[in-house]
């Protein structure tokens, strides 16, 4: 029994890509409960039934990720070989998401950042948030915002985001974006028309007196 109860504690599945050992305050008082209940041999609640229910209650806690965040990428400015981008979270739940984190695939090279850091990730950057950006709102949303250089004249579409290892939709826009300048037509001369030549007038014989 309590080679079980341990099994359930340090090795419990994660749910929605979150571990219930370290995340958020609320699983690591769930956590710490359980610690308190089994190691209290006077309780009168059987240690794996309160268990259970601990854990039954952090799940129904727990927001949906996949279903509540969806993302846009947008880009501001660009230059000869960089760019300003922004990438707005926004959470369309009814409870807020905490301390998440994210991954966006993209090719380009991340030079800075501001309300977030990012850390170089394979196809891309994983992105952490900023201490007053940890919490993305109910009905609301957080932005981070980066500075690129890329390598081709105009920003590359990123192909993927995931927030909490969940992939969620992502808006692109790169209305920022120098346009590949379309060549003038060269206009087709036009002939130029030949003057009609002028007839000259036969003159009138004078009547002879």
């Amino acid at each position: 029994m309590v080679a079980s109860e341990n099994r359930v504690k340090g090795n419990f599945v994660s749910v929605q890509g979150q571990s219930l050992r370290g995340g958020s305050g609320f699983l690591n008082n769930v956590v710490a409960r359980v610690d308190k209940l089994t190691k209290h041999k006077k309780s009168k609640i059987p240690p794996m039934k309160s268990i259970l229910s601990l854990l039954t209650a952090a799940l129904l806690t727990i927001p949906s990720v996949g279903a509540a965040v969806t993302g846009t990428f947008q880009v501001t400015s660009t230059w000869s070989g960089g760019y300003i981008a922004n990438l707005v979270l926004s959470n369309s739940g009814t409870a807020g998401i905490t301390n998440w984190s994210a991954n966006l695939s993209t090719p380009d090279t991340v030079t800075s950042s501001w309300n977030g850091t990012t850390t170089a990730a394979s196809g891309g950057y994983g992105i952490q948030p900023a201490s007053w950006t940890a919490t993305i709102p109910a009905k609301g949303s957080v932005s981070v915002g980066f500075q690129f250089n890329a390598a081709a004249t105009n920003p590359t579409k990123p192909s993927n985001l995931t927030v909490n290892g969940t992939q969620v939709p992502l808006t692109v826009i790169l209305t920022g974006a120098t346009p590949t300048p379309t060549p003038a037509a060269t206009p087709t001369p036009t002939a130029t028309p030949k003057p009609s030549p002028t007839a000259t007038p036969t003159p009138t014989p004078t009547p002879t007196p």
